[in-house]
């Protein structure tokens, strides 16, 4: 590729992370990176400095040694420590982790891991909360059980992944009607029509306040929840 071709195909690849989902997003950043590492220098010192600052760091929120560091343990199997804050009460506690997958959801990016925990063996941490990564000299085995990751992932309608859904139904009335239906919010949505002119919109989720916070911004009624 020539040098433009580069560039352009470089800093494209960030509109891929800002609208992608699930580990194509990812690996995109992968492909970013090798570009512009690719460059002969002068460029290549400065197109590497604007993409961990622009593609990196302000649509990530994480920089590109944090997530070389989760995709190496990944592929490797090696446990880590990372100093995550919590969005509950936004403490920032170390937690120890076996990096299971690293992907993206609604433009933010995660990683999905197997913790110590045996109240709850898996969770979801979102990267840019992860403040410092340690390495522990531990090492599992990367084939083992995800806990069903992927159902977990397509039950997901936000951000939320869960392994059982819920089904949610909610009236659209008006002018948003068109909107709600010329888009796939949803792999498991259904669509109703009212004789009212009205529409019951159902999906199967795993968390169904995603779905009532998404509908308010349309007027939407909740019709029944399960």
């Amino acid at each position: 590729l020539s040098l433009s071709d580069r560039l352009i195909v470089t800093f494209a690849l960030r509109h891929v992370c800002s609208v992608g989902e699930g580990h194509v997003a990812v690996k995109a950043l992968q492909v970013a990176k090798k570009l512009a590492c690719g460059l002969d220098e002068p460029f290549r010192t400065q197109v590497v400095d604007i993409f961990n600052q622009t593609v990196m760091r302000d649509s990530c929120g994480c920089d590109s040694t944090t997530l070389d560091t989760l995709q190496s343990a990944v592929a490797t199997g090696n446990r880590l420590k990372i100093y995550y804050q919590s969005s509950r009460d936004w403490k920032t506690t170390w937690r120890e982790v076996d990096p299971l997958r690293v992907y993206f959801l609604q433009r933010y990016m995660y990683l999905y891991a197997r913790t110590q925990e045996k109240s709850s063996p898996f969770r979801v941490f979102r990267v840019s909360r992860i403040k410092e990564i340690q390495k522990t000299g531990i090492f599992f085995d990367v084939c083992v059980d995800d806990g069903g990751f992927y159902k977990k992932l397509s039950n997901a309608f936000n951000f939320y992944i869960g392994e059982s859904s819920r089904e949610v139904k909610i009236r659209f009335k008006g002018a948003v009607i068109p909107f709600v239906v010329d888009t796939e919010w949803h792999h498991s949505q259904k669509i109703e029509w009212e004789n009212t002119g009205s529409i019951i919109f159902s999906v199967q989720v795993a968390e169904p306040k995603e779905v009532i916070w998404w509908a308010k911004q349309f007027d939407g009624e909740v019709v029944c929840g399960n």
